[in-house]
Parts: C-alpha cells; sequence; structure tokens
C-alpha cells in the first residue's frame, strides 16, 4: 500500500572512549556511545501499532539514545607475580633462571 511507504534519512552516530593502565594491572575507561544524542526519524502514523513505537524497529543504533558508561578492569593473571608482565615485554627470561 502506498500509504504505507516510508523512506528514512541517513543518521550520524558518534561514539568515544577513553582508557587509561594503572600500575600494571587496573584499568579504567570512561566512554560514551551515541555522544550527540542522534535518534531515528520517527515512523509515519500509518505504521505505527496504536501509537505505541514511535520508532522504526529496524533502526541499526537503537532509539534510547545517549548511553553513558564507565568500566574498570583488573588483571588477575599476573596477580601472584608482580615480575611476570615485564619477562613477556622484554622477552628477557628471569635472572633466577
Amino acid at each position: 500500500r502506498p500509504d504505507r511507504d516510508q523512506r528514512f534519512g541517513a543518521k550520524w552516530v558518534t561514539d568515544l572512549s577513553l582508557g587509561y593502565r594503572f600500575f600494571d594491572r587496573v584499568g579504567v575507561t570512561l566512554g560514551a556511545n551515541n555522544i550527540f544524542d542522534a535518534y531515528p526519524d520517527t515512523v509515519i502514523t500509518n505504521n505505527q501499532t496504536r501509537g505505541i513505537y514511535g520508532y522504526a524497529g529496524s533502526s541499526p543504533f537503537g532509539f534510547n539514545g545517549r548511553y553513558l558508561y564507565a568500566r574498570a578492569a583488573f588483571d588477575f593473571v599476573n596477580m601472584a607475580s608482580p615480575f611476570r608482565r615485564a619477562e613477556k615485554v622484554t622477552g628477557k627470561a628471569s635472572e633466577r633462571e
């Protein structure tokens, strides 16, 4: 039906994350998805389900807007030996061997 045809415009979505690693074991990342709070085009009235869904479900970036997050990481693998990671980076064997 031609009254249900709809064309959606192009949108740009920008994500950013910055991370830093402390003490070779602890890392922190702060980030944002959809920094500029872009939303998809709304669905025309003829394509809505009783006015419940204002945005198309096929939108590749969703319709929830900006998303902020913080992430922390801790490296448990090298916790037992503080010199183990340094050996991997330099490629040298330990002096005890």
